[in-house]
């Protein structure tokens, strides 16, 4: 919302583009790692829902937000963002998050 860039925008989105890909791979991976097969589908569903089915509700609340201001709408989703990763990270069960050995 502050660049006045094209090229440096577009280069920073597709950062954090390949990033988020990289990171979704990861979890969903780790995730099926330890699902039990009977509960596969279940968990699945629920990732699906979490990450496609809620984003017209986020899209929706950021539209009505960016209203007010675009900038401060982007610097709201960075502090969200760096407090739930700083949140999370503080928990055990999350840094001790490991690939199964043999893959």
């Amino acid at each position: 919302g502050f660049l006045t860039n094209s090229w440096v925008a577009a280069g920073l989105v597709a950062v954090v583009g390949v990033m988020s890909d990289y990171t979704n791979i990861l979890f969903t991976t780790w995730l099926q790692s330890r699902t039990p097969q009977a509960m596969m589908g279940r968990v699945m569903s629920l990732l699906i829902v979490a990450s496609i089915g809620l984003s017209p509700i986020s899209s929706a609340l950021a539209g009505g937000l960016i209203k007010l201001s675009l900038g401060w709408v982007f610097v709201g989703a960075g502090v969200l963002m760096v407090l739930l990763s700083v949140g999370v990270g503080f928990r055990r069960e999350v840094r001790s998050m490991t690939m199964p050995s043999g893959e």
